[in-house]
């Protein structure tokens, strides 16, 4: 036996069994504050002794209370939670953890407290608190004591055996008893023993352990013993608890089920790897001995070769040969695996699981020649000067280094000419893993330096010869040769200030260093500057001298040696002198400036002005080179110094593009870029603006008088050209018309002399002192008129007349224009026998007005214009108005119409079409009245409506004929809107007393069914069928005598009777029946009449027919087919076939009898095979030996 210990568990209760006692104190507050106070306090409430399954019977403290807030509120009393469990209460009757008391007024009278110790709670003596709190006062703490007492006996417990046996050899296996329970349902805490009793195959004492908890008071609800087996074979466990007799027996078993293990696969023939060998051996142990092991249990990966031997070393370590295959060309990886379909298992059968070993090797297999590149060394300088030069040959696998030597490196190129090439070295470097190595070739001369390893001279670790070199770049340039150096010419020839550019070229230099501290300049006279180089790349920079000051000469030269070199490390010489730069810094003199065109300071409106320029002069200088020109409205300028013309140039004309003072400025320069100072000549005055148009002519356009010799004046126009207004003849005025006048006037007014009436037009135009005009003024338009207007009132075209349109409208068409402000509503007159309200008035065209009259109630309306009402535009008052009809007569009143069934229509009737009869209580225009204003509703289908005046014939009596394709309600309605009375009033929407008609020519159509709660089969007479007509029939024409009954079985009395939903559509047919069989009703055609006389057709069914059927299924219950007899698995199954299909709802569990000497549980009945309510399967579970 391996090893075996007892150990015991259980939940921490909150505290050990203890007296937790708390003292209580009374805090003493200051007057007024707010406090509780206990009749018990200092002193412990005692709650007695209860059994731990009782409550206990309880006892009382009071409290009061003073000085609470609020004044009106609630204390709250608590009792003590699990494991005291503590239950308080306010009546001694409803017990719970807590409750409260409602105070006011501030106080709480001596009120009782009830405590007692809960149903449930730890046994023992129990020591707590009851604390009361609320009302802004200190809570108190009441202390209270009892004591559950515990006479438990064991009922129940758990009995397990982890894990679940069998198990192997050397297994810990736990047996525990669990979850004891009392006589109650509480955990058995109890005084007992425990004890497990194990033995073997012979019934001998293999394994035992007691512990006896009866002193322990933390007892542990959970017992567990540990155990191990090294022997084969069955076992039996006995589980003793406070008893001789043995509460539970388990049995189990030892054997081995453990799976053997592959522990790994090694190389063995050749024991290293990489290698190039034919035939692999790999070696296969197993954690134990196994068998069956051969070829197929196999894998090879990697390769086409194939297991050719299986040779067992010991019965848990085999050799495995692969050769063949691809073996002797292959690269890459070989390995061995389990096959899927392997049956390698141990001594006990036990099989081999999938899955590779923790130790798995390969080998890599290299049937292939190393490849190597040479390249430059990294940080190799090309071209360079310096000796020797170094490349870095790399093999693509490790190499046996013994076999690369400098005798291996060939060496070609250019500077092998003249014998220019020393030693080569060959040393391995970094990573040192006989991969990568360094060539140094020593070189005396000019010339390229290209190595190269030939294939053949090295080998790898598998014996393979190199692949001749490849190179991306195995080429050095030696190279010491300096680069060369040379200055250009200037960028200018003669120059003042600078700057002055130089390009310095190199030729053969990688790098270019050339800076002003390597630049001398060469001088002549007081000319100077300040050098500068800038540029970038290897072949030039650019040297500028700035700054220049002086007259004289310039020139550069580069005084260090060493600005250029090429990448070999070579350096340039110095350079110089460069040519000469002519230095002026002289300024010349400027031009003589004229105008042959205008004069200064004197106005013009020609806004070409014609400059001329002679004389300019450099004197012993550079030469002039040209002039800078401005044009511009500033008496002073600044030039930019950039010449726009040559110094050819003589004058040109200018164009003023706005008014007021022009200049004309010039600067010159001469050939080495001095500049004057500014020569200006203006201001040149010039006004192309004309002065603006007269505005406000008076009097204005339009304007009428009776005066021939009328004032005409306007306003003063203004001049923003920059000259101002003439002070004479400063405006010309034109009158046209009958009588024509034009003058020059230097005021703002003029009084032409015209001797006749008619329209005439006039206009005014400005003059400034430059000599511009405005434009005319408009044409204004002055009529004069001393003849009185006239004004005729009649009905305009599109006024109705009748009419029932508000407001009726007149036209006042006068011959003449008038003074519209003078027409007043006020001034027509309306009469006639019609209500009106206010006249407006409104334009029509020319001298044409609307006179709108808005019309309250039916009548005549006439208006009339009286003499002296209106003035036209020169004052004349007109004449009393003329008429050819000025008379409206206002209808606004719409027509009524009704429509009902004509006197002679039959309702409901199957004759077609129906007649309804419309009448309106006046005359209509009868041509507004067509078909198309009847709607017809209901429930019929119609096709054709048919309106036809009849007597009186005074236009207020119709008939309308509809014709009816499908049955059901014709319900005609004239719309409002759509008829007119003479006066244009659309009618209201009709109204009826009865408008509806009923066709029906349809029979009506039967289904009967069976009834609504008829069972079907029944073993109940009579039975019921229900018969459903599509419409209401007249029910006295539907007896007994109309129902025809057929079906197997024999029938009595037959009822009728309507039922819901009682319209004469739904009946009850109950049909006595004297034997079994079917019965199934019918109703013949022709039997029932509808409302409208129709009978009805053949009835139609869904379902009418019912079986009546009053003998009892037979049931026969056997074992079920496949269950063993006797047997020892549950449960046992059994099979009840009934004779004919059930209600399966009413075949259940309870229905199942068991009888027999077994003990037995829970009993389930399914339907089986074949679902036809007829077979079931009973199901019994057996909890004991024995017959059921």
């Amino acid at each position: 036996m391996a090893r075996k210990r007892w150990t015991g568990q259980r939940a921490s209760l909150s505290a050990a069994i203890a007296v937790l006692v708390a003292l209580c104190v009374t805090a003493i507050a200051a007057h007024g504050a707010p406090t509780i106070t206990s009749s018990q306090a200092g002193i412990t409430v005692d709650l007695g002794s209860t059994p731990v399954s009782s409550a206990g019977l309880g006892t009382t403290f009071s409290i009061t209370g003073t000085d609470l807030t609020p004044a009106s509120g609630e204390l709250t009393v608590t009792g003590a939670p699990m494991p005291s469990n503590i239950e308080v209460s306010s009546d001694g009757t409803t017990w719970g953890s807590s409750y409260t008391i409602a105070y006011t007024g501030g106080a709480l009278v001596a009120t009782d407290v009830h405590v007692r110790l809960g149903l449930v709670g730890l046994p023992g003596p129990c020591s707590t608190d009851v604390v009361v709190s609320g009302g802004g006062a200190t809570s108190i703490d009441q202390a209270v004591e009892g004591i559950r007492t515990y006479f438990p006996t064991y009922s129940s417990g758990q009995y397990l055996i982890t894990p679940q046996p069998p198990c192997s050899p050397n297994t810990l296996i736990e047996f525990s008893i669990e979850d004891l329970k009392d006589q109650w349902g509480a955990d058995y805490i109890s005084p007992f023993f425990i004890c497990i009793m194990i033995t073997g195959d012979n019934d001998f004492l293999r394994e035992s352990g007691m512990l006896n908890y009866g002193s322990d008071p933390e007892f542990p609800y959970l017992a567990l013993y540990e155990t191990s087996f090294a022997s084969t074979g069955n076992y039996t466990a006995r589980f003793y608890v406070d008893s001789s007799e043995a509460r539970s027996i388990l049995g189990f078993s030892i054997m081995d089920v453990d799976s053997p293990g592959l522990t790994s696969f090694t190389r063995q023939t050749p024991p290293t790897s990489p290698t190039n060998a034919d035939t692999l051996i790999f070696r296969v142990t197993f954690d134990e001995d196994v068998e069956n092991v051969n070829a197929a249990d196999f894998d090879v990966t990697g390769t086409t070769a194939t297991i050719t031997d299986v040779n067992p070393v010991s019965a848990s370590v085999y050799d495995v040969t692969i050769s063949a295959g691809d073996l002797a060309s292959l690269n890459g990886t070989v390995g061995l695996s389990l096959a899927g379909g392997q049956n390698i298992a141990d001594l006990a059968s036990n099989p081999l699981p999938a899955g590779d070993p923790g130790t798995d090797e390969t080998y890599t297999v290299d049937n292939a020649s190393p490849n190597v590149t040479i390249n430059q060394a990294g940080g190799q300088a090309d071209p360079t000067n310096a000796s020797p030069v170094v490349f870095t040959a790399v093999f693509d696998e490790p190499i046996d280094d013994v076999t690369f030597t400098d005798v291996d490196v060939t060496v070609g190129g250019t500077a092998m000419a003249g014998l220019g090439l020393g030693g080569v070295t060959v040393m391995e470097i970094a990573p040192n893993d006989d991969t990568t190595f360094s060539v140094s070739i020593v070189v005396t001369g000019d010339g390229t330096v290209i190595p190269a390893i030939p294939a053949g001279a090295a080998e790898d670790l598998a014996g393979n010869t190199n692949t001749a070199s490849t190179s991306t770049d195995n080429e050095v340039t030696y190279d010491v040769t300096p680069p060369t150096i040379s200055i250009g010419a200037p960028s200018v020839s003669v120059a003042s200030m600078g700057p002055v550019t130089y390009i310095v070229s190199y030729g053969g230099a990688d790098v270019v260093t050339l800076a002003a501290g390597d630049i001398m300049l060469n001088k002549t006279g007081t000319a100077n500057g300040t050098v500068g180089v800038s540029g970038s790349g290897a072949t030039a920079r650019t040297v500028t001298i700035s700054g220049i000051a002086g007259d004289g000469t310039l020139g550069i030269y580069v005084a260090n040696a060493g600005t250029g070199m090429d990448d070999a490390g070579n350096s340039t010489p110095e350079a110089g002198p460069s040519a000469t730069v002519f230095v002026d810094n002289t300024a010349p003199t400027d031009p003589t400036l004229s105008s042959t065109s205008h004069t200064v300071d004197v106005w013009s409106n020609n806004a070409s002005v014609v400059i001329a320029a002679a004389g300019a002069d450099d004197g012993a200088g550079s030469g002039v080179d040209g002039f800078e020109i401005k044009w511009d409205q500033s008496a002073s300028w600044t030039p930019t110094e950039t010449k726009e013309q040559e110094e050819s140039w003589s004058g040109a004309t200018f164009a003023a593009t706005s008014d007021g003072d022009w200049y004309f400025h010039i600067a010159t320069v001469d050939n080495a870029g001095n500049w004057t100072s500014t020569q200006h000549l203006g201001p040149f005055q010039i006004d192309t603006t004309p002065p603006s148009i007269p505005t406000g002519l008076d009097p204005a356009n339009g304007s009428y008088t009776t005066d021939t010799s009328p004032i005409l004046s306007w306003s003063a126009s203004t001049d923003t050209g920059g000259s101002g207004m003439r002070t004479t003849a400063a405006y010309r005025v034109v009158v046209e018309g009958p009588v024509e006048r034009a003058t020059y006037v230097s005021d703002t007014d003029y009084k032409p002399t015209l001797s006749e009436e008619g329209t005439f037009t006039w206009k005014v135009c400005a003059r400034d002192n430059a000599g511009n005009s405005s434009s005319y003024s408009a044409n204004t338009t002055l009529i004069i008129d001393a003849t009185q207007p006239g004004v005729m009132i009649s009905q305009p075209v599109g006024q109705s007349d009748p009419t029932n349109v508000s407001p009726v409208v007149f036209t006042a068409a006068f011959d003449e224009g008038i003074n519209l402000a003078t027409l007043e509503a006020s001034d027509v007159v309306i009469g006639g026998s019609a209500t009106t309200g206010a006249v407006s008035i409104g334009w029509v065209a020319a001298t044409t007005y609307f006179l709108s009259v808005p019309v309250t109630s039916d009548g005549t309306v006439i208006a009339t214009l009286p003499a002296d009402s209106v003035e036209d535009n020169a004052g004349n008052i007109n004449t009393a108005s003329t008429s050819t009809d000025n008379t409206v007569t206002y209808d606004g009143t719409k027509p009524n119409v009704t429509i009902d069934q004509a006197a002679a229509q039959v309702d409901p009737t199957n004759a077609n079409p129906v007649v309804f009869t419309v009448e309106f209580n006046e005359p209509v225009n009868d041509s507004t009245f067509t078909n198309a204003d009847v709607n017809v509703g209901g429930t019929a289908t119609t096709v054709a409506v048919t309106v036809t005046e009849v007597s009186p014939n005074d236009d207020t009596t119709f008939e309308i004929t509809i014709v009816v394709t499908v049955d059901g309600t014709v319900t005609p309605t004239i719309p409002a809107g759509g008829v007119e009375d003479l006066a244009g009033n659309t009618n209201t929407a009709s109204t009826s007393t009865d408008n509806s008609v009923t066709l029906d020519s349809t029979k009506p159509h039967v289904t009967i069914s069976q009834g609504g709660s008829q069972s079907d089969p029944t073993n109940t007479s009579p039975v019921i069928f229900a018969a459903k007509f599509d419409e209401p029939i007249n029910p006295a024409s539907f007896t007994t005598v109309d129902v025809s009954v057929g079906g197997t079985a024999a029938t009595g009395t037959i009822t009728v009777t309507e039922i819901a939903p009682n319209d004469d559509t739904t009946f009850e047919i109950s049909v006595v029946v004297t034997s079994d069989g079917t019965v199934v009703p019918t109703i013949p055609a022709g039997g029932v009449e509808d409302v409208a006389g129709n009978t009805n057709t053949v009835s139609t069914s869904t379902d009418n027919t019912i079986t009546l059927e009053t003998v009892k299924p037979d049931v026969t219950i056997n074992q079920a087919g496949g269950q063993s007899d006797p047997t020892n698995a549950s449960p046992v199954l059994f099979t009840a076939v009934f004779d004919e299909p059930i209600n399966d709802a009413t075949f259940t569990d309870a229905d199942v009898t068991i009888g027999g000497t077994a003990t037995t549980g829970a009993v389930t009945v399914t339907e089986i095979a074949p679902n036809d309510d007829t077979t079931f399967s009973v199901s019994v579970v057996m909890t004991g030996d024995g017959t059921v």
